[in-house]
């Protein structure tokens, strides 16, 4: 009889463990599926900077971040790729929002997103 509850128990710490092993193994997935991700969603700054100097003779300044926006409404959270831009002084408001709108579909195409926000540096 003590031999089946030793057996019982060991049983018992065992599957336990396994229950532990299963619920780190989970985690550690969901970390590498996240640090995958945020890998994919980075940008090399100083090829896309060179090509949009090319392309953007008025553009002065640019910044890149994944900025997470809270509808509180719906209580949803999204992440959305933003590029903060400068350009000249002398650029007029409409050639400003022509240029924006442009950077912006280039920037959707370039990286593969369905969502890109411009936002002028202040």
């Amino acid at each position: 009889m003590q031999a089946s509850i030793r057996a019982d128990i060991v049983k018992d710490i065992y599957d336990r463990n396994q229950e532990i092993l299963q619920d780190k193994e989970d985690r550690i997935a969901v970390l590498e599926n996240e640090l995958n991700r945020r890998s994919q969603s980075e940008i090399d700054i100083n090829a896309l900077s060179e090509e949009l100097a090319i392309t953007f003779v008025e553009l002065k300044k640019i910044a890149f971040a994944s900025t997470y926006e809270k509808d509180f409404e719906t209580s949803e959270v999204d992440t959305i790729p933003s590029f903060l831009v400068k350009w000249e002084k002398s650029l007029s408001d409409r050639n400003r929002q022509k240029k924006e709108a442009q950077l912006c579909a280039l920037m959707r195409v370039r990286l593969g997103l369905d969502t890109v926000r411009i936002v002028p540096f202040n």
